[in-house]
């Protein structure tokens, strides 16, 4: 584990601590670690991964409450081992008309498209929150036949909601 800057040091127990941003986006920026090395959201035992996002959530809160923040982006920032940089959650305070630009183009999808989507997504979802809900879905890629398919490619964000079941 790095060590941690005591002087921007804002919360910190046995698994995660939260610091101010060395070099913030705006003013409030807070950035929360996992004590663990990860360089990724899989890296990290679900209990940890709990802990993080109700951390973030809180400072959220705290921004709002402290600040007077109008809203907040959380952000996840996976890390990077070739710089050795590891995992973090960015909070970042928004006030209106403070000039930080997270925009993106959206893109037009053809209405079957979007229906398809919806119901690939529902019927995985479904299954949240059930008992043995893990063992109960199957997953497919796109472009490939469901039986093709193996565990190994399972999808992405179906995994991780699991860890809200």
């Amino acid at each position: 584990m790095a060590e941690i800057n005591k002087e921007r040091l804002l919360y910190e127990d046995k698994v995660a601590y939260a610091v101010l941003a060395e070099n913030p986006s705006a003013l409030g920026h807070i950035q929360v670690f996992p004590k663990q090395k990860a360089f990724a959201l899989d890296d990290l035992p679900d209990e940890v991964v709990q802990q993080l996002f109700f951390i973030a959530s809180f400072s959220a809160t705290a921004v709002f409450e402290g600040l007077g923040a109008h809203g907040t982006n959380i952000i996840l920032k996976d890390g990077d081992p070739e710089t050795k940089g590891k995992l973090y959650i960015d909070v970042i305070p928004r006030k209106m008309e403070d000039t930080l630009d997270f925009k993106w183009d959206p893109k037009k999808i053809d209405p079957a498209e979007m229906e398809q989507i919806q119901k690939q997504i529902k019927d995985k979802a479904d299954y949240i929150g059930q008992e043995g809900s893990k063992k109960q879905i199957t997953t497919t890629t796109p472009g490939k036949d469901p039986k093709e398919v193996g565990s190994e490619e399972e999808n992405y964000l179906v995994k991780h909601l699991y860890r809200r079941a």
